[in-house]
């Protein structure tokens, strides 16, 4: 997630804000284009190019847990409609906390898991996203994988009307 933060706003609080948030919510946190680049480069390098686009970037990312390095086992098991139901899924619940914060006023979310050089661009509501979220299993075992499916960069913005 590449927030941006209104200007104006303490960054460090924000941050200390989405990382209580996380962890309330179960999750993990990377905080900081740094630390997702030494775990993954091409992803750095995408972070590092979209930030670019906001004037006041907070880059995180969400994991599975404390201990973990991504959330690919939180899509895998909690948005799966054969074992669970995703439109109540604790991820959907993390996102709207976090889309809740007043200092952001719009972001990036990436949904990735490898390739960082297919993945399509959205520009869409806060809630059509969520509602892409709760289907990406669905989206991701009818379409060619990682292209059109589940995965993709999502913009939002908190005017954005359509």
């Amino acid at each position: 997630m590449i927030a941006s933060v209104r200007r104006g706003s303490n960054k460090e609080h924000v941050l200390e804000t989405i990382s209580q948030t996380v962890s309330r919510h179960g999750f993990g946190v990377l905080r900081g284009v740094d630390s997702i680049r030494r775990l993954y480069d091409r992803e750095g390098e995408l972070l590092d190019q979209l930030s670019r686009e906001f004037e006041n970037p907070l880059v995180i990312s969400i994991t599975d847990n404390p201990r973990a390095t991504d959330a690919w086992n939180t899509f895998q098991r909690d948005l799966h409609p054969s074992f669970a139901n995703p439109e109540k899924a604790a991820i959907l619940k993390l996102l709207a906390a976090l889309w809740s914060i007043g200092e952001i006023q719009a972001a990036f979310f990436i949904i990735l898991e490898v390739d960082t050089e297919f993945l399509p661009r959205y520009e869409i509501g806060f809630e059509e996203f969520l509602e892409s979220v709760a289907h990406f299993q669905e989206k991701e075992q009818h379409t060619n994988v990682g292209r059109g499916g589940g995965m993709g960069i999502f913009k939002i913005t908190k005017d954005h009307t359509g």
